[in-house]
């Protein structure tokens, strides 16, 4: 989630992960600026969404999320779609889910 500096990095690292053979797959990046999105996708040869919600919808079997948005949008993202999928991002997340 974010189509950034840092989630374009996270989804070159994905893409290269699934080139090299690990278990991965990169299915899509999500950000509410389209034109970012469909440009990071468009290199990293997945699908562009402007939500959350589009990509859980299109993509049931995601299981896993990078989160590279701005900090204070970290606990929304954190939640995904309330599915209970994994989510890994750059911070620590205790200090969003009250562990300090």
């Amino acid at each position: 989630m974010g189509a950034g500096a840092f989630g374009r990095n996270h989804a070159r690292i994905y893409h290269q992960l699934a080139q090299q053979g690990e278990a991965v797959r990169l299915v899509g990046v999500v950000d509410p600026d389209v034109a970012r999105a469909d440009s990071v996708a468009a290199e990293f040869g997945c699908r562009a969404f402007g939500s959350v919600e589009q990509l859980a919808t299109t993509h049931s079997e995601v299981q896993a999320a990078s989160v590279a948005v701005p900090t204070m949008s970290h606990l929304g993202a954190a939640g995904f779609d309330g599915s209970g999928r994994r989510c890994a991002g750059g911070k620590a997340a205790g200090r969003f889910f009250g562990g300090g």
